[in-house]
């Protein structure tokens, strides 16, 4: 029995240890990937004077700092002996994990960000939608199965070890930094572009609390199974609802008015303007007097 003012909590299994090379491989092709972007919002910055890109990167791994505390509330658990540990606080996370976060909880909102931009229909969001599921099974079946984290307490709609409800925790966090990005990005405009280095961890925590409440109450209130698939299933209609209501708004404001202006010339598009505007008053004064 746990001691009093303490949490009863299902229990990480022991024993388990992280697999090294493994470990090597998913690091490196995460680094590879973050390396990418890096890229991408280089060329955005040379070419455009966009910093978003760059902005988001370091917001989605700021984010990280959820990972401890959805691995506790959603029954994760990494094995530390061995682990490369870049954060502990509620849970130690391994390094590369940081990559994954930088590139879905950063990266992917940039890029329906530009698709929203271009214009797009119900249709085609839901595909994004489509897109984001199958990156998030494509990361973490194939690292399941090489026994680098695993999750416990007997979680439903379990596939190859994957509960397939956080298909929808981890969807909605980068879909509404998206979204949130094209209704008021002019918010984001000057100094206020460091707000974003917050955004991508702010929409992952209410996204991951919102949508998971659920499951993570029936998980650690160690319930019973069907108790847990009720759960289970209600998780994955409030985050369909979730979606869909995201969605609709942004497949009409998308397809009714122009996008934005860019955030940013850049965060120091004030300076800019402020220095343009100067520029023109002393063309002006000299004029006056000749």
């Amino acid at each position: 029995m746990p001691s009093a003012g303490s949490f009863d909590l299902p229990q990480h299994p022991d024993g388990l240890r992280f697999p090294h090379t493994s470990q090597i491989v998913v690091t490196s092709v995460m680094g590879a990937l973050v390396l990418v972007f890096a890229c991408y919002a280089v060329r955005e910055i040379v070419r455009h004077r966009s910093y978003l890109l760059a902005l988001l990167l370091v917001g989605g791994g700021i984010s990280y700092l959820n990972e401890p505390i959805d691995d506790v509330l959603g029954c994760l658990y990494h094995p530390v002996d061995g682990q490369w540990t870049v954060l502990d606080t509620f849970a130690k996370v391994p390094l590369w994990g940081l990559g994954i976060y930088i590139v879905f909880f950063g990266g992917m909102p940039y890029l329906i960000l530009k698709a929203l931009d271009r214009g797009v229909t119900r249709r085609q969001l839901w595909q994004w939608v489509g897109i984001l599921f199958v990156v998030d099974v494509a990361v973490e079946i194939p690292i399941l199965a090489r026994d680098m984290y695993v999750y416990y307490a007997d979680p439903p709609f379990d596939l190859a070890g994957f509960p397939l409800y956080w298909l929808f925790i981890n969807v909605g966090g980068p879909f509404e930094v998206a979204v949130l990005l094209y209704a008021a990005r002019h918010l984001f405009t000057g100094w206020r572009a460091a707000y974003l280095l917050a955004l991508p961890m702010v929409c992952n925590a209410a996204g991951s609390i919102a949508v998971g409440w659920p499951i993570y109450s029936a998980l650690n209130a160690q319930a019973s199974e069907p108790v847990k698939w009720v759960a289970g299933a209600a998780t994955i209609a409030l985050g369909y609802l979730l979606l869909d209501l995201t969605i609709t708004w942004a497949a009409r404001k998308s397809g009714q008015a122009e996008p934005d202006r860019d955030v940013a010339y850049s965060v120091f598009q004030t300076t800019s303007v402020a220095a343009s505007s100067s520029s023109s008053a002393s063309s002006l004064s000299a004029l006056s007097t000749n």
